[in-house]
């Protein structure tokens, strides 16, 4: 059997939950408007998350709050 693949807005939910981190911090943190970040999160205007996004959360994560991911 394959090993499961999380998308980016499952990995995305999942730091988030553990952080405890809402949309403007995401926002922040992956240097994304908070308009885009409502759209990962499916508003209207949903849009996947791009692995930029995450790669800038996990960097900015480890350099702001001392995560490492």
């Amino acid at each position: 059997m394959p090993p499961v693949v999380l998308s980016n807005l499952a990995k995305l939910r999942t730091i988030a939950d553990a952080h405890s981190l809402d949309q403007e911090e995401i926002a922040a943190l992956t240097e994304y408007s908070i308009d885009s970040v409502r759209g990962w999160f499916g508003s209207e205007r949903y849009r996947p998350v791009p692995d930029r996004a995450m790669s800038l959360l996990r960097a900015n994560l480890k350099d702001k709050k001392g995560v490492s991911i």
